[in-house]
């Protein structure tokens, strides 16, 4: 705690930390429309669960989405393009 009060240690987020997934996000009909540094904050900019990003980047749905988007790991879009 006290290295974190004096700017020893940090928390980044999105982008910058090491330990973020990206991801990019999709209409439904593929499209790409945006690409954010995190899950965590695609989750808060979107207002969707962190678990349906992740179900949907794991492959774990099949079906047409009910909020709107398809998510996709933004390593697997530059590698695959999209795949459903």
């Amino acid at each position: 705690k006290q290295a974190y009060e004096e700017g020893m240690a940090y928390n980044d987020k999105g982008w910058e930390d090491s330990q973020s997934i990206p991801v990019c996000n999709f209409d439904l009909e593929g499209n790409l429309l945006n690409k954010y540094g995190s899950v965590g904050e695609c989750s808060r900019a979107l207002k969707v669960t962190k678990t349906t990003i992740l179900n949907q980047c794991n492959h774990k749905v099949k079906t047409k989405p009910r909020c709107g988007f398809w998510f996709r790991y933004l390593s697997e879009y530059e590698e695959k393009g999209f795949v459903l």
